[in-house]
């Protein structure tokens, strides 16, 4: 399987700057007004712990059945009803 041995390899490559790249993503949409209205109450750090383990586990063990219930927890594109300050409440809980 493509990912048996790809993705645990990129991991590692990529796992010691997913900090920075995390800061820098949530630094840059806190700086709009726009982006930023959609994070106001959310615990920020929190956010960017799931999405490095979110990430952690993807890359380490690929599209397994735990990256599914992930994926469907948070699922921000299949409920298209829900505003983006939902699914992002959703992401910080999962």
């Amino acid at each position: 399987m493509f990912f048996s041995k790809i993705v645990p390899e990129t991991w590692s490559l990529i796992s010691p700057f997913i900090d920075d790249v995390l800061d820098e993503l949530y630094d840059h949409a806190l700086a709009h007004d726009t982006t930023a209205k959609l994070f106001a109450g959310h615990n920020i750090d929190g956010l960017k712990a799931v999405q490095k383990t979110h990430w952690e586990l993807t890359f380490k063990n690929g599209f397994d059945t735990a990256y599914e219930e992930r994926a469907y927890r948070i699922r921000p594109y299949r409920d298209s009803r829900s505003s983006t300050k939902q699914r992002i409440a959703r992401y910080e809980r999962s």
